[in-house]
């Protein structure tokens, strides 16, 4: 995967618009939560469906590697879902070249 399919999702508080080669992960906060860059701002992204442990829980670290392992430093596909409490987008996160190269 080399290009990110424009993602345009119709939320009850607007659209949110992802698109474009430069959708890149540049930081990995904990098991599901990612930093991605676009359009040259950061922005805050929640992987939908994943649950992993916060501060001061066990495995935290594990669970943050593994993201890292698959996410960081790629170009990922990005499918909004909606916004959590603390305004971050809550997404589908397609990582396709990293899963082919930790096989």
């Amino acid at each position: 995967m080399r290009y990110i399919r424009k993602s345009i999702v119709e939320l009850p508080f607007g659209k949110i618009r992802l698109e474009g080669p430069n959708v890149k992960v540049v930081g990995v906060t904990d098991g599901d939560s990612i930093t991605v860059l676009h359009d040259g701002r950061q922005e805050q992204i929640r992987l939908w469906g994943i649950d992993c442990p916060e501060k001061r829980r066990d495995f935290r670290t594990k669970a943050k590697q593994l993201t890292s392992t698959l996410v960081f430093s790629n170009v990922v596909e990005i499918e909004p879902v909606t916004k959590d409490r603390y305004g971050r987008t809550v997404a589908f996160v397609k990582v396709a070249d990293s899963l082919r190269k930790h096989r």
